[in-house]
């Protein structure tokens, strides 16, 4: 059983004491007499007669004196709430991403039939996209994708405990080579590129190779099975391929992208122990020698505070239009193998190399007719996939944490 609140309410001594003290003090000032009250009874009578044809007057003037300070009152409150709405709603939203950000690795996000889903769980599938992410986005931009991200694998992850209860109900072999496999994709997204290095990475996370292995053979077992009930059906016609293609026309225009490599100087906390600009001059010095692409990779590898600096810094190919707002301006008449740089953002200074653009061009139909074929299946194995899990969710206990 998981509990999400513990509310222990308690009122301490000190507590009953000020409010003690306070009830002392509203009964003591009760019981002292008011200034009119202890006015002298025996005043003359054309003093008392003044007195009540001045009380009118005095009694409308006080009136209208309060009526303003209520007024002035009230308009302070209003705009003083307004103000602390203003600061209250950005704290919060603050306060919100830092609880998300702050969490353990072994943090439990959704439990499924009672079996747990943790941030490493979902760190393991994401990883890869992630560094991807990081080069692209930045700030509120960069934490939102991330979010969805996390967010969709989360979904799939939920439907791949359900399909290997099943499995484990109906199990098969796994061969090892297969696991093996998967093992080395990691190494490669989480482990500088070797075993060894994957194996240091688990243990900073709080968990070890055989306790991957285990997540890998998971995955392969529900692979096999969703590939038996959802994939199997998805067969496309070449005329459905043909009429999807002259249906959507603008799918088949593929825009300009460019495959960047990136070198980054962070401002706080990097290599350049908090001497960014000068390390950057130095930079500038050394790209000016730069012939290669190997070149600047090397200066990556030794300089680079990014994601992937070991691979070389290399993010893929971007497409033009969706480049992060400091990048677009510096990068738009750009040439293949040129430098620019550095590129100030909030989080340091970017050395960005262009590896290559591929233009804005049309697709004929011969080279898309694959790829809609591919894109169409999907679509139906997607759609195939989604009954199923809404089947096996029917009659499952799911319950999230975040």
């Amino acid at each position: 059983m998981f509990f999400l609140f513990r509310l222990k309410e308690t009122i301490s001594r000190s507590s009953r004491g000020v409010l003690l003290f306070f009830a002392l003090l509203c009964m003591t000032w009760a019981s002292v007499p008011s200034f009119a009250a202890a006015a002298e009874e025996t005043g003359k009578k054309d003093g008392e007669v003044g007195d009540a044809q001045k009380e009118p007057a005095d009694k409308e003037k006080r009136e209208a004196e309060e009526k303003s300070r209520q007024k002035d009152s009230a308009d302070k409150e209003k705009k003083d709430g307004e103000a602390g709405d203003a600061q209250k709603e950005p704290d919060d939203k603050e306060k919100k991403k830092s609880e998300v950000r702050d969490l353990r690795v072994d943090s439990v996000l959704v439990s499924v039939n009672g079996q747990g889903i943790t941030l490493l769980d979902v760190l393991l599938e994401t990883s890869g996209e992630e560094i991807r992410l990081a080069n692209m986005y930045s700030g509120e931009r960069l934490y939102s994708e991330t979010e969805k991200l996390r967010r969709k694998v989360i979904e799939e992850i939920i439907v791949r405990k359900l399909v290997y209860e099943e499995y484990k109900r109906h199990p098969f072999p796994i061969e090892r080579q297969h696991v093996d496999r998967y093992m080395d994709v990691l190494a490669s997204s989480m482990g500088n590129g070797s075993r060894l290095g994957l194996e240091k990475k688990a243990r900073s996370l709080g968990t070890n190779l055989d306790e991957l292995r285990d997540k890998i053979r998971e995955k392969i077992a529900v692979d096999v099975l969703m590939s038996e009930f959802c994939f199997r059906p998805a067969f496309v016609t070449p005329k459905e391929v043909y009429e999807y293609y002259r249906n959507n026309p603008k799918n088949w225009t593929e825009p300009e992208k460019l495959s960047l490599d990136l070198l980054l100087i962070a401002k706080k906390g990097g290599r350049s122990k908090d001497m960014p600009e000068e390390l950057c001059g130095r930079i500038r010095k050394e790209i000016s020698a730069i012939k290669t692409e190997s070149d600047f990779r090397n200066l990556v590898q030794a300089y680079s505070d990014a994601p992937g600096a070991e691979q070389g810094g290399n993010t893929g190919f971007v497409e033009k239009d969706k480049l992060r707002p400091e990048f677009a301006p510096v990068l738009k008449d750009a040439k293949t193998g040129e430098i620019k740089g550095p590129v100030e953002t909030l989080e340091g200074y970017y050395f960005i190399r262009v590896g290559e653009i591929l233009p804005e061009k049309k697709v004929p139909f011969e080279q898309a007719s694959e790829k809609i074929r591919l894109l169409l299946e999907a679509q139906r194995r997607e759609k195939a996939q989604q009954k199923y899990a809404e089947q096996l969710k029917a009659g499952a206990v799911i319950r999230y944490y975040y």
